[in-house]
């Protein structure tokens, strides 16, 4: 559905940890791409305009196995007929954990100050777990630390005994 005042050239998910990921509009029958859980991510919306519009609202709802989360409005401004113009939303966080993986259907709608939808495109997106890398000590089997100097495991390190109560006088 479109306005024909309102055309949406190009939408895009940009990341340090993805890098800029093109969204394929209106593709809900394809495949959902992948982004890692956790990403902190911008989206990038191009478009063009064939009359004024005051008061543009991007409108952001999304969907995950049939649970709506509440929709999440952004005032985009006033813009003349023209452009390409691209406007870059605020930061966000993909969700992180088991329970949140699956697949999202993500639902954009394009309104003017009067309320009236100028634009609505769709996209579907799978939340996938993102592998960390794990910080391990290098060494031999049984022992703690970087090498073959550390202690083996269950020996105190050398030096002052360590005091799991705070320095002060002693309790009574």
């Amino acid at each position: 559905m479109t306005d024909a005042r309102f055309e949406l050239l190009d939408v895009h998910l940009e990341s340090e940890s993805f890098g800029r990921v093109a969204v394929p509009l209106d593709d809900l029958p394809g495949a959902p791409f992948a982004l890692p859980e956790g990403a902190l991510f911008t989206v990038s919306l191009t478009f063009r305009l064939a009359a004024d519009v005051d008061g543009l609202c991007y409108v952001d709802s999304r969907e995950v196995d049939g649970c709506s989360f509440p929709a999440v409005s952004t005032s985009l401004g006033s813009f003349r007929a023209g452009g390409p113009y691209e406007v870059v939303l605020p930061p966000e966080k993909l969700p992180a954990g088991r329970h949140s993986h699956g697949t999202y259907t993500v639902t954009g709608t394009f309104m003017d100050g009067d309320g009236e939808i100028l634009a609505r495109e769709a996209f579907r997106y799978r939340l996938t777990h993102h592998e960390r890398p794990v910080c391990r000590p290098a060494g031999r089997a049984g022992t703690l630390g970087a090498g073959p100097s550390a202690p083996p495991v269950g020996t105190a390190p050398p030096g002052p005994p360590v005091s799991a109560r705070p320095s002060g006088p002693p309790l009574p």
